[in-house]
C-alpha cells in the first residue's frame, strides 16, 4: 500500500523522513536536517511564541516543513503503542499524532524518525522500531521494565 495514504503522497518520493515534535520545531531542527520533514496540526498548533512561528514560516516557505494529519488508523495503532511501552498516559494528543505520523510513513515503506527530547515519546518510538533523533538532550539508552528490552543506541 505504498503511497496509498496522504501521508505517504504529501512526502513524495522521499525514501527518509523525520516527524518533528513540538520541541524539535521550536529548535528550528527542520532548517537544519538533510530529511523531508514533516508533523503534524496538533504539533504546529503548539508553537506559540513568535520567534518559533516566524521559523515555521519560513520553513513551509522553503518546502523545508510539511504539515500532515495521520489517519485514523494510525492513531489508534500509536495509542497501542504507547500503551505497550507504559507511557499512554503521559503523551498528548500532539504527541500521539507524531508516532502516528511516523508509524503510518513506516507502513508506507519510508525509513521513519521522530525528531524529540521528550522520554515518553522516545520510549513509544522505540517499542514501535521507529529511529529517533535527539533534538538537544541525550536520549533513552534502553527500555526498562519490559521484557526483550533491547539496548537503544549499541
Amino acid at each position: 500500500m505504498r503511497g496509498s495514504s496522504p501521508a505517504c503522497s504529501a512526502t513524495g518520493s522521499s525514501s527518509s523522513v523525520a516527524v518533528l515534535d513540538t520541541g524539535a520545531l521550536i529548535a528550528s531542527l527542520q532548517l537544519r536536517l538533510p530529511l523531508t520533514c514533516v508533523t503534524t496540526p496538533q504539533v504546529y498548533d503548539e508553537v506559540k511564541d513568535e520567534e518559533s512561528r516566524s521559523s515555521l514560516e519560513l520553513s513551509l516557505s522553503l518546502h523545508k516543513l510539511i504539515i500532515v494529519a495521520p489517519s485514523q488508523d494510525f492513531l489508534g495503532a500509536a495509542l497501542r503503542e504507547a500503551g505497550s511501552a507504559d507511557v499512554a498516559g503521559r503523551l498528548s494528543k500532539a504527541d500521539l499524532s507524531v508516532l502516528a505520523l511516523a508509524l503510518e510513513l513506516a507502513a508506507c515503506g519510508k525509513e521513519a524518525f521522530i525528531a524529540t527530547d521528550d522520554y515518553s515519546l522516545q520510549a513509544a518510538a522505540a517499542k514501535a522500531g521507529i529511529k529517533v533523533i535527539r533534538v538537544r538532550y541525550a536520549g533513552i539508552r534502553e527500555l526498562r521494565g519490559h521484557r526483550g528490552a533491547e539496548r537503544e543506541g549499541s
